[in-house]
């Protein structure tokens, strides 16, 4: 599956992420846990383009407590059709992890989505290895959310570690009304890339149509005065040796 993003396909040898295997997308804090989401939430939707079935979505009780669960108009706005997710909340970790295998071993799904909250023990090199191997051979692609962490050992083919991006607010419609909310954006840090190199990138979901795009402009976090020129650009220009009359310098 290719991004669409240059900045992005270009750190995969053949130009696009492998499905068929363990994907992790990270966050380093828990407040983060909403980027997380939606950039798994955006990847799902692509995936689902490409392959027929359901996504089967395996919580973790931590990950609940947490972040809460995930919002059903939110898939819709990502373009996920919610009767395609089915929902599993285990009451332990250990019961995750075991859900988890048994759908990334099933290859009527589309793809497995696993929110883990923080570091667990049961979540080791060994936990993470299983997961790969079944989802190479089944073809079903896996993806685990981890919230809260950043730096666990894992077997996974790619590590995502998601930040969220300021996003500029949309243009005005011409006629209706709008949500006033802009494109959903993220600082995408690959930290991981068995099928490529690591890298960096900023990111955009373009929920019209479905698609990530770069982010297209900048904004300008404090706006030129209105009344006149800017006083500080003054200031730059004066010369270090000319000081305001008064000071006694």
């Amino acid at each position: 599956m290719a991004f669409g993003v240059p900045e992005l396909d270009r750190l995969f040898a053949d130009g696009s992420l492998r499905l068929a295997s363990l994907h992790e997308v990270v966050g380093m804090q828990s407040r983060d846990s909403g980027a997380v989401s939606g950039f798994v939430m955006a990847l799902l939707k692509r995936i689902a383009n490409l392959r027929p079935g359901p996504v089967l979505w395996v919580a973790a009780p931590d990950a609940t407590r947490e972040a809460g669960v995930v919002h059903g108009p939110g898939l819709v706005r990502f373009g996920l059709d919610a009767q395609r997710v089915m929902a599993v909340f285990p009451h332990r970790l250990e019961e995750a992890l075991w859900v988890l295998e048994e759908g990334a071993s099933c290859p009527a799904l589309a793809a497995v989505w696993g929110d883990i909250q923080g570091r667990h023990r049961a979540l080791d090199l060994t936990a993470t290895r299983r997961l790969l191997l079944r989802a190479q051979a089944s073809g079903v692609p896996v993806l685990l959310a981890r919230h809260g962490t950043v730096d666990e050992p894992t077997a996974a083919l790619t590590r995502f570690c998601i930040a969220p991006k300021p996003s500029l607010p949309p243009g005005l419609l011409a006629h209706g009304p709008h949500d006033g909310l802009g494109r959903a954006g993220w600082q995408v840090d690959v930290t991981r890339n068995r099928d490529g190199r690591p890298g960096q990138a900023d990111v955009e979901w373009d929920h019209a149509t479905g698609q990530f795009v770069a982010p297209a402009r900048s904004i300008a976090l404090v706006s030129r005065p209105a009344g006149g020129p800017d006083p500080a650009a003054a200031e730059r220009r004066r010369p270090a040796h000319a000081w305001p009359q008064g000071t006694g310098r």
